[in-house]
């Protein structure tokens, strides 16, 4: 019940100030925050400076599934976009404190007037989910699990504390928005689901030293995923980082590599695992 950005939230970042610097739509996709009216709840946020973000305003959206897009009505090249979810336009104002800030405006207070000069075409923007659903399905599960990285996850390192935290900065508890990496494959066989889950958490890096991480994989005669075996990898996110995989095959499912070493596959009394071979 409690919320989880790797299952209940969907996003979309548009520059609708047309400044170059996009905004943030998040809609919250649980009942524990949108309830049972049908639709979901979700929030306008814009960057009034590098790292400095605010509330715009409030939306809603109706929670046919899959969620629909919103749409992006014509509008001037320069200047505050209208956008309009399936609850209506909404629209852009100066906020009353005098600051020159924008806020947006709900549909019933929205006045929508004839644009002038050029326009850009209107468009549908679909939602995103922040990871794979079935990399945030492994991770559930993940954290149900008695590995070690799964109890640190379930400590609350920012103190004893009522409310939100507040301060600037990346915060100490796990989150996966911020500190996970992650990757799907089949490893070349049909109903071979894995995923590859690397921590970038700073409560478990360490200088110098590779991040830790998990290959999960689905058993499908129990229904959910189990841990293959425990990985290690700097985490590059450029070109050449990522999980390698390999010509050779154990076990029906192809050997992969990481930047900390090979790994190959061997049967266990639960399914495949994977473990560390010499190079």
């Amino acid at each position: 019940m409690n919320f989880d950005p790797a299952r209940d939230l969907l996003t979309i970042v548009e520059d609708l100030g047309g400044d170059g610097r996009p905004e943030v739509l998040l809609l919250f996709n649980t009942a524990a925050i949108s309830g049972n009216w049908g639709g979901l709840w979700g929030v306008v946020m814009v960057e009034d400076a590098p790292g400095r973000w605010r509330e715009a305003c409030s939306i809603a959206h109706r929670s046919a599934p899959p969620v629909g897009a919103i749409r992006l009505p014509a509008a001037p090249l320069r200047g505050w976009r209208n956008f309009r979810t399936d609850e209506g336009i909404y629209g852009w104002r100066p906020m009353a404190d005098g600051s020159g800030r924008m806020e947006c405006t709900p549909p019933e207070i929205t006045a929508v007037r004839p644009v002038r000069g050029p326009r850009r075409r209107a468009r549908w923007v679909h939602w995103q989910r922040p990871i794979d659903p079935m990399a945030s399905d492994a991770l559930r599960e993940f954290r149900l699990s008695t590995h070690p990285i799964a109890d640190a996850m379930a400590i609350n390192h920012e103190g004893a504390r009522i409310g939100v935290n507040r301060t600037p900065g990346r915060p100490r508890n796990f989150d996966p928005a911020f500190d996970l990496l992650y990757a799907t494959s089949d490893l070349g066989r049909r109903g071979a689901e894995i995923a590859f889950l690397l921590f970038d958490w700073p409560m478990l890096r360490r200088d110098g030293e590779p991040l830790p991480g998990v290959v999960m994989w689905w058993s499908a005669p129990e229904a959910r995923w189990r841990i293959a075996c425990t990985i290690a990898d700097a985490g590059d996110r450029g070109a050449a980082g990522g999980v390698t995989l390999l010509d050779t095959r154990s076990e029906g499912l192809r050997d992969f590599r990481t930047s900390a070493g090979r790994y190959a596959w061997a049967g266990g009394p639960a399914g495949p695992e994977c473990h560390a071979v010499p190079p």
